[in-house]
């Protein structure tokens, strides 16, 4: 991994509506074990977009290793951005405008897959030609759901749009097995499967603590209504005043509010 003060990415060029910041020196990452999540076909038809969804615990090196040269990358943009653009970026700036690599919340990754930069194809052990022909294997049927991905993926660069950026990752090699007919369960990765299960039960406490949330509301208003009956109750019977129709319909309305909340209480 660059140090934070390397210089990782070359000057950006003009290019169309954008600009391209390339990278000055390869940068690779292997992640194993990775399931496919989408797959949609490039504008020009030269390849395709594919979305990865990468087990965190048994690729934890990787990703650690892609947060850190997002922030590497970060640091550059905002020490460079004059000698760049003309034009100071601000780290608050960048915030808001860079998109990092990887998806903590969906543990996902979109990468560029094109025979235009040569990646290397196996499937069972055996070369294929083309990235059409990995994809026409792994769309059969959903066949992808019965195979085992690795895939080694490099940095190709920054770009920069009017106001957002988007760095480029590139297929450069893919191994797929296929255990459709293997009777032997070991391939199952208990590290996806508790990738997984902490996926929905981080779910289900977020749900929870948010009724949490909303029944201690309904709880501190009930409270609140109940001292405050109570309240103007005792402060009717100790009046000397006759006039008691003004406290009577205070005490009334209130009555009538926390008869409302109890019922739909009743009704959640």
């Amino acid at each position: 991994m660059p140090s934070q003060s390397a210089i990782i990415l070359k000057k950006p060029e003009k290019k169309d509506d954008k600009f391209v910041a390339k990278t000055i020196e390869p940068i690779k990452i292997l992640f194993t074990d990775v399931k496919l999540k989408s797959i949609r076909r490039l504008v020009d038809s030269k390849g395709y977009t594919i979305t990865l969804y990468i087990p965190e615990t048994i690729n934890n090196e990787g990703i650690c290793y892609m947060n850190r040269l997002d922030d590497t990358i970060m640091k550059e943009i905002v020490r460079s951005s004059l000698k760049w653009f003309n034009k100071e970026i601000t780290q608050d700036e960048l915030i808001e405008m860079y998109h990092k690599s990887f998806c903590s919340q969906t543990k996902t990754l979109s990468v560029i897959f094109t025979n235009t930069k040569y990646p290397k194809l196996v499937y069972n052990n055996k070369d294929v030609e083309t990235v059409d022909k990995v994809i026409a294997i792994l769309r059969d049927n959903n066949h992808f759901k019965k195979c085992i991905i690795n895939v080694e993926i490099e940095y190709h660069g920054i770009y920069f749009y009017a106001d957002n950026t988007k760095n480029k990752w590139v297929v450069s090699s893919i191994d797929i097995t296929d255990i459709s007919n293997d009777n032997n369960n070991e391939w199952i990765n208990k590290d996806d499967i508790v990738d997984k299960l902490s996926d929905n039960i981080a779910s289900v406490n977020t749900k929870m603590n948010s009724r949490i949330i909303e029944m201690q509301r309904y709880i501190n208003e009930l409270e609140e209504n109940r001292v405050n009956i109570n309240k103007l109750f005792l402060e009717l019977k100790g009046s000397s005043c006759n006039n008691i129709q003004e406290p009577l319909n205070k005490i009334n309305q209130l009555i009538g509010c926390q008869e409302s909340k109890i019922n739909k209480y009743n009704l959640l």
